[in-house]
Order: structure tokens, then C-alpha cells, then sequence
């Protein structure tokens, strides 16, 4: 039988890493202790606490999104 030679060629692949989402600017929140436990000074702080919350919830669900497609990217 004749000897068949193959010529095999490696290709590397380099995933894009798409660029990450900026981090949001925080509103400032002060607190104070109060009987042993820690409360927002005020209800302006409270406030802000809560908009912060959404901003983080906001970059996290960036964050998730790029990783997802990341992900899907390298299933291909």
C-alpha cells in the first residue's frame, strides 16, 4: 500500500475580548452609628443608597452580557 502524506496546519484563534463596560459614577452616601448599628445619616443618603443599588445592578447585567457573548463567541 502506498504511504499517503498529509500536510497539517495550525491556525490559532484569539478571542476578541470585547471592551468593558465603564463604571458608573456613585452617589455619595454618608452614615453614622447609632445604638451599635450603622443607618444613613439622612434621608438624602437613604436615597442615594437606593440609586446606587441601581447603578450596580445595571453595570452587573453589562458585565453578564459581555461574558454571555463572550462565551458564545467561543463556542463556535
Amino acid at each position: 500500500m502506498k504511504e499517503v502524506r498529509q500536510i497539517v496546519k495550525t491556525e490559532y484563534i484569539r478571542q476578541q475580548v470585547p471592551p468593558l463596560p465603564s463604571r458608573p459614577e456613585y452617589y455619595p452616601v454618608l452614615f453614622v452609628k447609632k445604638d451599635e448599628l450603622y443607618c444613613t445619616s439622612d434621608e438624602d443618603s437613604a436615597k442615594n443608597l437606593l440609586k446606587n443599588r441601581v447603578l450596580d445592578k445595571g453595570y452587573q447585567a453589562e458585565m453578564r452580557g459581555s461574558l454571555e457573548g463572550m462565551r458564545q463567541g467561543g463556542d463556535r
